[in-house]
C-alpha cells in the first residue's frame, strides 16, 4: 500500500523525459522536466539492445549533467520518494522477483535499486531471466531508466521509493471522465455499493 507523505519527491521515468515535483505539506514546491528519459537515452547511447559499461557510463553522464544543471532549491533532501510510470513498475517487479519482495509490498529501498543496476551492468543471467520473465517489454530501457532513478536518488538523498501501480496517464483519464460525467457515475456507484 502507498504511504501518504507530506514531504518527498515524485518522480515519473518516461520514454522521452523525467518529471519531478518536490513537494512540502503535502503540496508542490518545485516542478520539473529533463529532457531524459528511458527510452531516449538508449536509443541515443546503446548500439546493441544490453548497454556496455562505456555506453552507461556515457548515459550516467548525461544524467548526471542534466539533473546537475536544475536548480532544486536549497532543501532539495527528501528521505521518501514517489514512483510513477511503467520504469518504476518495472523496477519494483524486479525487486519482488530477485530480492523476494511480497507480492503486495510497494516500496524498494534505494539499496535494492543500486543492487539492480549493479546486477545489470555485470550481465548476470539469472538477472536478465528475470527481466524477460517480469518486463520483458523494459530489456532495451531498463538499465537506462534504473540509472536516471539511482541519480535522482543520490541527488535527493532518498532512502525509500514507494511506487504507485497508477501513472499520470491513469489520473489525468479519472480527472477527464469525473469531468466528463460531472462526478455522477463515481456518486452513484458509492450509493449502490
Amino acid at each position: 500500500m502507498l504511504v501518504a507523505c507530506d514531504r518527498g519527491v515524485m518522480i515519473d521515468i518516461g520514454g522521452a523525459s523525467t518529471e519531478f515535483a518536490l513537494f512540502d505539506g503535502g503540496k508542490p514546491t518545485k516542478l520539473a522536466s529533463l529532457p531524459i528519459g528511458c527510452l531516449s537515452l538508449a536509443l541515443a547511447h546503446v548500439r546493441e539492445i544490453v548497454p556496455t559499461a562505456g555506453e552507461m557510463g556515457r548515459i550516467k553522464a548525461e544524467i548526471d549533467r542534466r539533473i546537475s544543471k536544475t536548480d532544486w532549491g536549497e532543501d532539495a533532501k527528501r528521505p521518501q520518494m514517489i514512483g510513477v510510470g511503467g520504469t518504476l513498475r518495472a523496477a519494483l517487479k524486479l525487486s519482488r522477483a530477485i530480492f523476494g519482495l511480497a507480492p503486495d509490498q510497494n516500496d524498494i529501498e534505494a539499496s535494492h535499486v543500486k543492487k539492480l543496476a549493479r546486477l545489470l551492468r555485470d550481465g548476470e543471467d539469472k538477472v536478465y531471466q528475470a527481466v524477460y520473465r517480469a518486463v520483458p517489454e523494459r530489456v532495451m530501457t531498463i538499465s537506462p531508466g534504473l540509472a536516471i532513478l539511482r541519480q535522482a536518488i543520490k541527488n535527493f538523498g532518498c532512502e525509500t521509493i514507494s511506487v504507485s501501480r497508477y501513472g499520470v496517464r491513469e489520473g489525468y483519464l479519472t480527472d477527464r471522465m469525473l469531468k466528463a460525467d460531472g462526478g455522477h457515475h463515481i456518486h452513484r456507484k458509492r450509493k449502490e455499493g
